[in-house]
């Protein structure tokens, strides 16, 4: 039995091992949101705030830093939302929670959120971690990866052949080192987590958090590999020296595969097998470049042999590596998109430029030299030499490249997170009217926080109706927050009709007030108003699908219902779905309801970033064989002039009328604020 199929159990236990449970991952999370939002002004101390990540994350250290400078260590749950307790009875002013949180792939995340009581005074200045922590780590790593390639990889390379003696003392020396470096990487990792300097490098609660993280059991397993290849190295040239060296290379590939960016990024069941393939690719290839260097300085049979060994077996070695890495950019970018230009993707591009050089220096070795070599020409032999020579050169630059992936999450974890801002962001729309005067306001974002205010004044018909000046009252009584004005300014770039302020904020969620006072002229304000809440639910149209349904020939209304109102409110709109079965194309021509002064055909576009809202006339087209939706943020129906607030477990009748299949009489159900769905 070969040596090599000694061993395949154990390389397979390993890859098992590596396939085993972990945590999903998103690979580096990212903060979607904070409760309250950033730069909040609120009117009490509250009891606790949340920080909202796109992973579950644990923490490190929360620290609240109050207006007089002072700070001091809160507590914190881990999870995808972090609820952190605050004391009590905080003062008046700016306050600053510093936090270090760490994410499944082992890396820390750092930030703070300000917020206010009662008034901004100022924040004080957030904790920020020594620069110097960040070059040593960058450095550790880069040393790392040397110890790891030069030092195992030689002891991997005692398959091929005999590993001669200036090249086994110096990657022993490497496996060595990289005992070290690997303990000396977990104190880094544990000064950057906690944002401690330099100088605290060994103080024994940083190092408990480091091996809290996943990078703690990558940083052991790599240690055990360094011992494992030490003594390899150290035992005579035989089977044991040469199996202990695949084990070391295993072990220290496994190790690599249990933390960072791309083990931790799904579906785990592929990336982590591939990041323990590339590794191992790697190892074959690197290790083998500083032994062959050196046993092709003379002619020998122990280096015509090695290099033969060596040249039959790297396709095997290349073949994985480059597919796997194929396989880890294309989960790390994700989709093409502007975060392919973040410092991820220009490390990418320029390891990518490096490695194209590599893989020409590697064909040509094999493909030109080395059959003259192993023929005897000594000019093939000293070129060979050269190559292998400059190989090294452009495998240090490389490591050092990927050295700096630690510092920067990867496109697609940016992406990810990015759309998951976005969906709990999408703009809140509300109407507000009276008899003669119809407003749309849009929200973005529909979330607590800074943002801003459009608004299309119209009459009830769609078309623009102008006005001198608008402003905007909005309060929350509820909250304790008493009435903020802000002063709208006309933006005919953005349309005919449309008004803006720039910044809007709606610092909390909860129930708040609008009000409108519009100056059509000189003698004339018109006042409109409105409650909402804040934010609303997105809009699910798979929760409609089983709702009740009403034939009118062709025609099936189903999904129908409408949002409750508060008091206030003087519109409500009305959902639902028609689905023609038949050949012909109809229309819904018009509504109305006793529930309502008048009901109108509204439909939403986005024209230039711009949400507007206009009547529809000439009805809304049913195709045969296909469906009208008419849903928030889109298509719906407008109740006008609302005899009484729409409420909760109410049914409302509306009359559709047809072009063809003529009219109907439907009642929907009320729902809640911001329903998705019938109740």
């Amino acid at each position: 039995m070969t040596m090599l199929a000694r061993l395949r159990p154990f390389v397979v236990a390993l890859l098992m091992l590596a396939l085993g449970p972990i945590p999903a991952a998103w690979a580096h999370a990212q903060l979607l949101s904070t409760a309250p939002a950033q730069n909040a002004v609120l009117p009490t101390a509250p009891v606790s705030v949340a920080l909202t990540f796109n992973e579950p994350v644990n923490p490190l250290s929360f620290r609240l830093i109050g207006p007089d400078g002072k700070s001091v260590d809160v507590t914190a749950t881990g999870g995808a939302t972090v609820p952190v307790m605050l004391p009590p009875d905080l003062p008046r002013g700016t306050h600053v929670l510093a936090y270090r949180v760490v994410s499944t792939d082992g890396h820390p995340i750092a930030g703070s959120l300000i917020f206010s009581i009662g008034a901004a005074t100022g924040a004080a200045a957030a904790p920020v971690g020594d620069p110097a922590v960040g070059l040593a780590l960058w450095a550790g790593k880069a040393v790392f990866f040397l110890a790891m390639f030069i030092g195992i990889g030689g002891s991997v390379f005692l398959v091929i052949g005999e590993v001669p003696r200036r090249a086994r003392l110096a990657s022993r020396a490497l496996s060595l080192f990289g005992v070290f470096a690997a303990a000396a990487t977990i104190g880094l990792q544990s000064l950057d987590a906690l944002g401690l300097p330099l100088g605290d490098l060994f103080v024994p609660a940083g190092w408990a958090a480091a091996f809290a993280t996943s990078y703690g059991m990558t940083a052991v397993a790599a240690g055990i590999a360094f011992l494992a290849a030490f003594v390899a190295l150290s035992l005579p040239p035989g089977r044991a020296a040469a199996g202990l060296g695949v084990v070391a290379g295993a072990l220290v590939a496994l190790s690599l595969a249990l933390s960072g960016h791309a083990s931790a990024a799904t579906p785990q069941w592929l990336t982590r097998p591939a990041v323990f393939l590339h590794i191992a690719g790697v190892l074959f290839w690197v290790g083998a470049l500083l032994p062959l260097g050196l046993l092709l300085r003379d002619r020998s049979m122990a280096a015509d042999r090695a290099l033969s060994r060596f040249s039959r077996a790297i396709p095997f070695a290349v073949a994985p590596l480059v597919l796997s890495g194929m396989v880890l950019a294309a989960v790390q970018l994700g989709l093409p998109g502007p975060q392919w230009l973040t410092g991820y993707g220009v490390i990418l591009a320029a390891k990518l430029g490096l490695l194209v050089a590599l893989f020409a220096l590697a064909v040509w070795n094999r493909r030109m030299l080395t059959r003259p070599v192993l023929e005897g020409d000594d000019l093939a032999r000293r070129r060979l030499r050269k190559s292998i020579r400059a190989e090294t050169v452009l495998v240090v630059i490389i490591l050092a490249l990927v050295a700096g992936w630690r510092f920067t999450p990867p496109p697609r974890a940016l992406a990810e997170a990015a759309a998951a801002q976005a969906v709990e962001a999408e703009p809140l729309m509300l109407h507000l009217a009276d008899d003669t005067t119809m407003a749309m306001a849009m929200v973005s974002p529909g979330a607590p926080g800074p943002g801003s205010l459009e608004i299309t004044l119209s009459d009830l018909e769609g078309f623009p109706t102008p006005a001198q000046s608008i402003a905007v009252i909005l309060s929350s009584p509820q909250l304790g927050v008493e009435p903020i004005r802000h002063e709208a300014v006309e933006a005919p770039e953005l349309g005919e009709g449309i008004w803006r302020i720039a910044d809007f904020t709606i610092p909390l969620a909860g129930t708040w007030q609008m009000e409108m006072d519009i100056r059509v002229s000189r003698f004339t304000l018109t006042k409109l108003g409105t409650e909402f809440a804040f934010p609303a639910e997105p809009w699910n149209p798979e929760d409609a699908k089983a709702s009740p349904s009403v034939v009118l020939g062709a025609l099936t209304i189903s999904g129908g219902f409408l949002r409750a109102t508060l008091p206030k409110a003087p519109v409500g709109g009305a959902y639902l779905t028609i689905t023609n079965t038949g050949t012909a194309d109809d229309r819904l021509v018009s509504a109305s309801s006793p529930a309502a002064g008048s009901t109108t055909l509204h439909e939403m576009e986005l024209t230039n970033d711009i949400m507007r809202m206009r009547a529809v006339s000439g009805g809304m087209l049913i195709p045969a064989g296909g469906s009208l939706v008419l849903e928030p943020g889109s298509q719906h129906l407008m109740l006008n002039q609302l005899a009484a607030p729409l409420v909760e477990g109410d049914s409302i009748p509306i009359t559709l009328t047809f072009e063809k299949a003529g009219s109907l009489t439907v009642d929907m159900p009320v729902g809640g604020f911001g329903a998705t769905s019938p109740p």
